[in-house]
């Protein structure tokens, strides 16, 4: 949810080698080196992945290729650049990595609005701010279940907005008749699986434990998937 603040931990902990699943700088630095002419980045020499990366005529150096291929976590690791002769973060573009790192290390942990950031990452640090969903989770006007394992080893718990400032939020471990059996644990695959299924009691629950009786189609969702 927070990609451009509490989620950069992970950037700093592929640069010290400490990062559980260090494939996951190639996942953004892929979604940050697209064609999408919605992201601001796009086409203006801000590629999420280093230009190391992107080489068009290797494809074991080239992220795009690797999601095209749908290449698995497991698949990547052969690629990926690691100690002792590199690190994580050679995958991603280094003035990213080295603003955020800089940025971690002087106790900012909003690297895009710190006295690190420059013109070289200024688009970039826009297409972060643009996807990070912290003010447009917060700013929904009807109820918003959360649900998050406190043991993801992939997306950190710190990225949850503290549920007990905005009333429009609850954690799913919260809800009654349904928090006493939804109480997500254990790794980022785990918890996915244990949310899914906890989002469905709500309809299995009793009349008094909740609102949801069925899911209707919107109206004028033309367009909408």
């Amino acid at each position: 949810i927070k990609l451009a603040t509490e989620q950069n931990l992970a950037i700093v902990q592929m640069y010290e080698g400490t990062y559980k699943i260090p494939q996951f700088a190639a996942r953004l630095a892929n979604a940050y080196s697209t064609r999408n002419v919605d992201l601001v980045n796009t086409d203006v020499g801000q590629d999420g992945a280093s230009k190391e990366y992107l080489d068009p005529h290797d494809g074991t150096k080239d992220v795009r290729e690797w999601s095209r291929a749908g290449l698995s976590y497991a698949e990547m690791v052969p690629y990926l650049p690691k100690p002792p002769t590199g690190r994580f973060t050679d995958i991603l573009n280094p003035s990213l990595v080295e603003m955020i790192v800089k940025s971690f290390d002087a106790g900012n942990r909003d690297p895009c609005n710190s006295e690190f950031k420059t013109e070289d990452v200024d688009a970039l640090c826009q297409t972060l701010l643009d996807n990070d969903l912290s003010e447009t989770l917060t700013g929904f006007d009807y109820p918003v279940v959360v649900c998050h394992s406190p043991d993801d080893e992939l997306v950190y718990r710190s990225n949850v907005p503290n549920t007990t400032l905005h009333s429009n939020l609850v954690m799913i471990e919260d809800l009654p008749g349904v928090g006493d059996v939804a109480k997500p644990t254990g790794n980022h695959t785990a918890a996915a699986a244990q949310c899914t299924l906890g989002f469905l009691l709500a309809f299995a629950a009793p009349p008094e434990a909740s609102d949801v009786r069925s899911v209707l189609p919107l109206e004028d969702a033309g367009g909408v998937c």
